[in-house]
């Protein structure tokens, strides 16, 4: 079988770390793989080295985000939307000759933000599969530029693959269709992942990922800095980019409160894999998390995780179960989850332990590209 990979636009993030080990664990099932990438970057890079083909077109996303919260942004749009056009014809007339040699069976798009997959389904009839890897508006306040858009998704892929059932249910709302949608949860490669031993008098915690509102580093640290005044034994680690006016936000409430010495910003790490079995507790609180690729790196860890309780959180934790859940914009509850498992060690030990089990069950970069052989499979034949 041979696949065309749609890269999604960003170089960083969970998107393309699954594209990453997702391709690499096809071809260990003997599939064929060839990425596309937008603009050539460190992407392109990382798939030559891994000896996967790989080449530019040059086409835009009809999904991005607008940052600024003005009705001035929408004026942007029709500018955008035309650039994307023109990106788009001229990406189709390039990989023309690519799909010719080729001779593609499957194109796989890795992003709902990037419709060029549907235009090739249009122009040259190859079978779409288009990954549906995040909410849009709700997580990451995405503007789209085509008009129609949702119509246009349905008409031009044949299955779509949702990370969750919270995704799967948003984008049957936004007009997907129902019986085109199919739930198959990331995986990870945890071959590498070092799972903690638990064995510090000191509470670490951990909290990975984008540094922005929507992933709510400002409920941790209002909780940690609230144990911290309490005298509790605590530390944490908050990894990762950062938007500049937020990151100066945590960083000033955290002054403000005496507790620098106590939480640390270790910045953007290429893997956090070796670094979190230095920890004791994974936090996730972001607003609309569509799977959490840090969830489940925390649970082959054997971290100890609390969660807020909304997006796909509570698919992957269960509360007292695996870890525990919080009531999302409640920092003050998120601190009593925190100050529970500081305080009953015993009661950290099994519930990471079970958050370990029931990621290798459920998680794992080999059940998940076999599931999505399945679903290539069940279209072609």
């Amino acid at each position: 079988m041979n696949i065309l990979f749609i890269a999604n636009q960003e170089t960083v993030g969970g998107a393309t770390r699954s594209l990453c080990e997702v391709t690499s664990a096809l071809k260990k099932l003997k599939a064929e793989v060839s990425v596309c990438t937008t603009y050539s970057n460190e992407l392109n890079s990382e798939l030559k080295k891994n000896g996967t083909d790989n080449f530019v077109t040059g086409h835009t996303t009809a999904m991005m985000p607008l940052l600024s919260n003005s009705w001035k942004k929408y004026l942007k749009v029709p500018s955008l939307y035309y650039k994307h056009n023109k990106s788009i014809s001229n990406a189709l007339k390039f990989i023309e000759e690519k799909i010719k040699k080729k001779n593609f069976d499957i194109v796989h798009t890795n992003s709902s933000r990037d419709d060029f997959g549907c235009y090739i389904k249009k122009e040259f009839g190859i079978p779409h599969v288009m990954h549906i890897r995040e909410f849009g508006q709700e997580d990451f306040n995405c503007t789209v530029f085509h008009p129609n858009y949702y119509n246009f998704l349905n008409e031009y892929t044949d299955q779509f693959i949702a990370i969750s059932e919270a995704v799967k249910k948003s984008w049957i709302k936004k007009g997907i269709s129902e019986e085109k949608i199919k739930v198959v949860y990331n995986g990870i490669d945890n071959t590498s992942i070092i799972r903690s031993n638990h064995d510090s008098s000191l509470t670490r915690i951990v909290m990975a990922g984008g540094i922005c509102k929507p992933k709510g580093q400002r409920e941790a640290v209002e909780a940690v800095c609230y144990l911290l005044e309490c005298g509790e034994n605590l530390s944490m680690d908050i990894i990762g980019w950062f938007e500049p006016s937020y990151f100066i936000e945590l960083r000033q409430y955290i002054k403000s409160h005496g507790c620098r010495d106590r939480i640390h910003f270790l910045g953007e790490k290429k893997s956090v894999y070796d670094l979190l079995c230095n920890y004791d507790i994974g936090l996730m609180c972001s607003k609309s998390e569509a799977f959490g690729r840090v969830t489940a790196e925390y649970m082959f860890a054997g971290l100890g995780i609390i969660a807020s309780n909304c997006g796909a959180n509570p698919e992957l934790i269960k509360d007292h179960k695996n870890g525990l859940l919080y009531q999302k914009g409640d920092s003050k509850d998120l601190a009593s989850k925190i100050l529970y498992l500081s305080r009953n060690k015993n009661e950290l030990l099994r519930l990471s332990n079970e958050a370990y089990r029931s990621a290798g069950f459920n998680y794992t970069i080999s059940r998940n590209a076999k599931d999505i052989l399945k679903v290539y499979e069940e279209m072609l034949f």
